[in-house]
């Protein structure tokens, strides 16, 4: 259920962020495809050797830092922001409770 909840929240953000100018859109989308891919093709098979794909790591954290340092230039842009700081947060709770029970 965690990790149906995680892939929910990167879903989210990916899709919210198509409301976004291009080069906001862009960085985030790309860390979300690069998360995806490291999370189903390295996490889940480091997870049974008990650690993580510190690329997945990586990409999460440069996805967070694309949407805490969005600078918003309208007021949908703004109301996305909030929206994507509350899904990259609910991803963020779901992979700390994977990481630390599989990983920690």
């Amino acid at each position: 259920m965690i990790v149906e909840q995680e892939a929910n929240g990167i879903a989210n953000i990916f899709l919210l962020a198509h409301g976004l100018p291009s080069e906001m859109r862009t960085p985030v989308q790309r860390n979300c495809d690069g998360y995806t891919q490291a999370v189903i093709y390295e996490e889940w098979e480091a997870m049974n050797r008990d650690t993580c794909s510190p690329r997945a790591l990586q990409c999460a954290w440069a996805l967070f830092r694309n949407i805490t340092e969005m600078q918003s230039k309208s007021t949908a842009e703004t109301t996305l922001h909030y929206k994507l700081l509350d899904r990259i947060t609910e991803m963020a709770d779901m992979r700390r409770t994977v990481f630390h029970r599989q990983c920690g």
